[in-house]
């Protein structure tokens, strides 16, 4: 039986060993997401029983989410901008960061998300006074910056890629 073409691996770069750092995928983060869920509405059933109440978040915390989330899409932007718009060269020791940074708020974020929207659905099911409560809409709150951070981490990724054709490493992006 004959071999298939020596075809080159889309993933490994030449003189390599193919491992890297690859982007996460939309399926990761919504897995993420799942998990933490069941996480926090398990620890709120658990702490719920026995002391009455759940972690909460508070809005410091939510607004700070918030602001991890703008930083983060700023710097997709510029390393957007920069690689693709401008043609401007990036260090690659700063591409790198940005690209672990993103990769980090990717996994992280929905993962905490998740705990703190299982939190918020235990609190919804306690009964309808607590459906519009200022714990529960700061949960929320803080639910939507953590997933606004999520997305803005995979763009962040997805702005570290360099343009077609810039696959040698060499030539200013």
């Amino acid at each position: 039986m004959s071999e298939p073409p020596d075809r080159p691996d889309p993933v490994r770069r030449p003189g390599g060993d193919g491992r890297g750092l690859r982007p996460t995928r939309v399926s990761v983060v919504v897995a993420l997401a799942i998990v933490g869920g069941c996480a926090g509405w398990i620890t709120a059933l658990v702490i719920g029983d026995t002391s009455g109440t759940a972690p909460a978040i508070t809005w410091p915390v939510a607004a700070l989410w918030a602001l991890v989330a703008a930083v983060l899409f700023a710097a997709a932007w510029r390393t957007h901008d920069q690689l693709n718009r401008k043609n401007r060269y990036v260090e690659p020791l700063t591409a790198v960061r940005l690209l672990v940074f993103g990769k980090a708020a990717a996994v992280v974020t929905p993962l905490v998300g998740g705990f703190y929207l299982g939190i918020a659905v235990w609190r919804v099911t306690l009964g309808p006074a607590h459906v519009f409560d200022a714990p529960t809409l700061t949960q929320l709150g803080g639910v939507l910056a953590l997933f606004a951070a999520a997305v803005a981490g995979l763009a962040l990724q997805r702005a570290c890629r360099l343009p077609p054709g810039d696959d040698d490493g060499a030539a200013p992006a």
